[in-house]
């Protein structure tokens, strides 16, 4: 891969890992390099994390599909499941709430 097919491949996968670090609550504690996430191209997967963390299959992963922005979701598991709307909205007007 070259120029912005890298550069949006390196995103795709630094907000997985980032999206599982979060939802584990230890944030940029833990180095994002021992996260191991599935490739850019992939369904989106968590293939390992830090003992501390759990095991991988404790997480769920989804990415977002936004234009222009690489962003994931990660979910502690059991969930009763992610349901992911998208709607073009003006940032001021955008209200969130989560409900697991």
């Amino acid at each position: 891969l070259g120029g912005q097919a890298h550069d949006a491949a390196f995103l795709r996968l630094w907000a997985r890992k980032e999206a599982v670090l979060k939802a584990a609550g230890v944030g940029l504690a833990v180095d994002p390099v021992l996260v191991a996430v599935s490739g850019p191209a992939e369904p989106p997967a968590v293939l390992g994390v830090p003992a501390a963390i759990g095991p991988a299959a404790r997480w769920g992963l989804v990415d977002l599909s936004l234009p222009g922005v690489a962003a994931a979701v990660a979910v502690e598991q059991p969930h009763s499941g992610v349901v992911v709307l998208t709607k073009s909205l003006r940032l001021r007007d955008l209200r969130l709430t989560a409900s697991l």
